[in-house]
């Protein structure tokens, strides 16, 4: 039997997917991103994630998360059923989102059901890669220095990734 869990506590949500994220961690990064990056706030966000985790016959087989800065579902691997089965779920408590991202046939999966659910048109917007930086090419004529971020600069790299997202996506609606 498929069921869908919605989680509100970022820490439960992430010790009970973490073991299936990293099977595949460069392709799940973005949502363990989002889950670890939720987890050092030494704030809640204004807006609460939205975390849900699907099991069948109790064992985890997908999980997903809307991120109250991305907006977007970010999504893992997972099979049509357990897609038609989170979008029913999403659909009947009214929730929205202006897109998916996941790996491309789960985004398209998931997609295709939300769609037939709510009558919308499906709408690529953005086939992503990943990519991976194997050197940093440092800037001349620009004063300051190169520094890693830290923990205490989380609320700041939060802010940042907040105003690039809005600048970035201004077509995108807000969450509800």
């Amino acid at each position: 039997m498929i069921q869908i869990h919605q989680d509100d506590s970022v820490r439960t949500f992430y010790d009970s997917v973490a073991s299936l994220l990293y099977k595949d961690e460069a392709t799940n990064s973005l949502l363990l991103g989002n889950c670890l990056n939720l987890l050092k706030l030494t704030e809640p966000p204004k807006e609460k994630p939205r975390l849900f985790r699907v099991t069948e016959d109790e064992a985890l087989v997908t999980a997903a998360i809307q991120h109250p800065l991305m907006r977007g579902l970010v999504l893992t691997f997972g099979d049509k059923r357990h897609f038609a089965s989170l979008s029913q779920f999403l659909f009947e408590h009214q929730y929205t989102f202006p897109g998916v991202v996941g790996p491309q046939d789960t985004a398209e999966i998931f997609a295709k059901h939300w769609c037939e659910i709510t009558g919308l048109l499906p709408k690529l917007q953005t086939t992503q890669r990943l990519y991976k930086i194997e050197s940093v090419k440092m800037p001349k004529g620009i004063r300051g220095q190169f520094v890693r971020a830290a923990s205490i600069d989380t609320q700041l790299v939060a802010q940042w990734l907040h105003e690039l997202t809005m600048v970035a996506t201004p077509h995108e609606e807000k969450t509800k």
